[in-house]
């Protein structure tokens, strides 16, 4: 009789028999945004409605009126303006006088520059470092067929290709922008020692 595998087999799958219960919908949601949305037209109508500034009240002089009129004569219409009543007019706009332009043509400000004292520090320029002094010559030759005159300098087990001195760190700089656009791209900067 063959035995039977237990650790192959997997215990049946379940599945859920129960089907999700469907979304409600959210009527507070709903109800809230409604709220919020009728405020707001309700703002906007009484902003429209507000008139942008108040009219000026205009005294109108009483007139002597006889105290009887006779029944056949109309009213006066509202809709006819008195051509006796004088307009109102604005004041001249003062002319602006802004100061400020004549004081800044005749202000000058001064500014101190402070004075960089000259270094006296020598760089140099290293292009290599290598521990043969085979593959020290070959970058050395490399640097003069581009322009660059360089040293080969021992140092322990060391052989470095070494360019300089330079004046200044900027002479070491323009050196180095000239080995990058050559195909020297790791050239660091150092103090001459």
């Amino acid at each position: 009789m063959a035995r039977k595998d237990y650790v192959k087999s997997s215990a049946p799958k379940r599945r859920n028999s129960k089907k999700a219960p469907p979304r409600q919908t959210p009527w507070i949601a709903i109800g809230v945004f409604g709220v919020f949305a009728l405020a707001f037209i309700y703002v906007l109508v009484q902003l429209n409605n507000r008139p942008d500034e108040p009219a000026p009240k205009v005294q109108e002089k009483p007139q002597a009126q006889p105290k009887e009129q006779p029944k056949t004569q109309a009213p006066p219409k509202a809709t006819q303006a008195p051509a006796s009543q004088p307009k109102e007019t604005l004041p001249q706009k003062p002319k602006e006088e802004w100061r400020y332009v004549e004081t800044l043509k005749n202000k000058e400000v001064e500014v101190e520059v402070p004075v960089r004292p000259k270094s006296n520090t020598p760089y140099q320029m290293q292009c290599g470092s290598f521990r043969n002094y085979d593959q020290a010559e070959t970058q050395k030759a490399k640097l003069a067929f581009v322009g660059l005159e360089s040293q080969v300098r021992k140092t322990g087990d060391w052989y470095r290709v070494v360019l300089g001195p330079y004046e200044g760190k900027r002479a070491a700089q323009n050196e180095q922008h000239r080995a990058e656009k050559a195909g020297f791209p790791n050239c660091a900067i150092w103090p001459w020692r």
